[in-house]
């Protein structure tokens, strides 16, 4: 484990009394309501699509700032993709409304923003947390995103943020999350792209393989999920601009999409 990534790690896994006393005062201070975020925040249209400008990542920000919440994030840029899902789940659920973050990391900003917004019902999953952890709503457990311990039907939602890139079986991802979602339920998926094949060779993220999926590639994972017994909820654009990320040396960006549960 790097000495950044365990400084990330270690305040979820220890929960010091420091941190939740900054999350009491952060949740506390403002009065959030479902209806403002509802209000501030529009559904995404379409609703899948790539990361295609640097404007969309400071609307993205200024939003966040609207919310009157705040975001902790391995790459800022990553701030687009967690407002699409935080939107799409606004305006498509209720309050009482079950979901779960699958590959969670240590921060789980999207669960948090809804837990401050009034969800209640908030599960994360990732192997890194060695043991089950509650902070306020969220309840974090270390499960494989390929096998959970959830019941079958448990979840309205489920998001994986920057997850399928990281040497996920996406057959066997998709028949988990279709067994653990409810018919009808929401699957949100950002993932690293770029229409032409980004060859990373034998460079590695968090101990896994690392993918930028092609548009051949994540056509393949559309047809994954359908297999499944999942449907896009919406259209997905995959048209982009100028590759905004650079890591190891590696030029892309981001893709969204939403995918729904056949009943």
């Amino acid at each position: 484990m790097t000495t950044r990534l365990g400084r990330l790690i270690a305040p979820v896994r220890t929960m010091p009394r420091v941190f939740l006393f900054e999350d009491a005062i952060y949740g506390s201070l403002v009065e959030r309501r479902l209806e403002d975020a509802r209000r501030i925040v529009p559904l995404p249209d379409p609703h899948g699509g790539a990361l295609a400008s640097r404007d969309e990542v400071v609307a993205a920000e200024r939003t966040v700032r609207a919310l009157r919440l705040r975001y902790l994030y391995d790459d800022p840029f990553k701030v687009w993709d967690g407002v699409r899902m935080f939107s799409f789940l606004v305006h498509c659920l209720a309050a009482d409304a079950a979901i779960l973050d699958f590959g969670s990391g240590p921060h789980s900003n999207v669960l948090r923003w809804l837990e401050l917004y009034g969800f209640r019902r908030l599960k994360a999953v990732d192997v890194i947390f060695s043991r089950s952890i509650r902070r306020g709503a969220i309840e974090y457990s270390g499960d494989d995103v390929h096998r959970t311990h959830f019941p079958d039907g448990s979840f309205d939602a489920a998001i994986a943020q920057s997850v399928l890139e990281h040497g996920v079986n996406t057959r066997r991802f998709f028949d988990e999350a279709r067994r653990v979602l409810a018919p009808r339920g929401y699957l949100l998926i950002s993932t690293d792209f770029w229409p032409e094949k980004v060859d990373t060779g034998d460079a590695r993220m968090y101990g896994s393989a690392w993918t930028i999926f092609s548009e051949d590639e994540i056509r393949r994972v559309f047809q994954d999920a359908e297999t499944a017994g999942f449907r896009l909820a919406g259209d997905v654009d995959l048209r982009v601009g100028k590759p905004l990320l650079d890591v190891l040396g590696k030029r892309y960006t981001f893709l969204f999409f939403g995918l729904q549960r056949e009943t």
